[in-house]
């Protein structure tokens, strides 16, 4: 059985990937001009970080939501705030665990 601690870092690793791939998305949508699959995207970037308990991460995508059409620069914000939250959410299940 995998720990619970290494399960929760992969899946951290592999939404991170995905996040980041759904933001290069937005921003091609952006240039676009294409806000109503730019909104859905980042409605489901919103619900998974959420599910990972990114608070920050998933409190600017809804306010970017509310806030559409948006520059560019939002998009690569986000980013940064993705990179920093799955750092930090990292930091916290690689540290060791206390002993009992």
């Amino acid at each position: 059985m995998i720990p619970k601690r290494v399960a929760i870092y992969c899946r951290v690793s592999t939404s991170e990937q995905s996040a980041g791939m759904q933001l290069d998305e937005l921003r091609e949508l952006l240039a676009q001009g294409d806000s109503v699959r730019a909104a859905t995207l980042i409605h489901s970037l919103r619900g998974g970080a959420a599910s990972l308990g990114l608070q920050r991460l998933a409190d600017a995508l809804d306010l970017t939501e509310s806030n559409l059409p948006v520059d560019a620069h939002v998009v690569t914000e986000l980013t940064q705030l993705l990179r920093d939250s799955v750092e930090s959410l990292r930091n916290r299940f690689t540290k060791p665990a206390p002993a009992t």
